[in-house]
């Protein structure tokens, strides 16, 4: 009996520190995201830093009053990279975007060496630094409930 308990207690804890190892390439906050207005790390590793916060926009221009989701992307090298990614969102926890073979919410952005790119509440904000999350000014009830970055791919761009 006492073999038996030993050997699935080895076996759980293999494929424990296996699928850690598998895993650690990226420091990951996915479980829950914090509603914060100040930045938290989502994912990092040796070439880049992903954080998000959320913020109220108002942009009478456009006519909306909403809260949104801002990226701040670091390139921590001393080489120019392209980032790309597929985004899932979750609206009143369903998801859109899940399926691995959407491509619609696929984003790719070049950093230059040491750049940090962040998303901002303007018009001319780059669309892939900005997540939806609901909106202020009207009484709808669809709210951004999670997000998430799928399949990050860090490419060294060659001089």
């Amino acid at each position: 009996m006492k073999t038996i308990f030993f050997s699935k207690t080895l076996k759980f804890y293999t494929i424990l520190f296996a699928s850690t190892m598998l895993n650690c390439s990226f420091i990951t906050n996915d479980e829950h995201k914090v509603r914060s207005t100040s930045w938290q790390t989502l994912k990092e590793d040796d070439k880049i830093e992903i954080r998000y916060r959320y913020s109220d926009c108002d942009l009478p221009s456009n006519g909306t009053h909403n809260e949104n989701v801002y990226l701040q992307i670091t390139n921590k090298t001393n080489q120019k990279i392209q980032l790309e990614w597929n985004t899932e969102y979750w609206y009143n926890d369903k998801c859109i975007g899940c399926e691995k073979e959407n491509m619609e919410n696929h984003k790719t952005l070049l950093l230059k060496p040491n750049q940090t790119l962040e998303g901002s509440c303007s018009e001319k904000c780059d669309q892939s630094l900005m997540i939806f999350s609901k909106m202020l000014n009207f009484d709808i009830k669809s709210v951004l409930t999670d997000f998430n970055l799928r399949d990050l791919k860090t490419t060294v761009i060659s001089k």
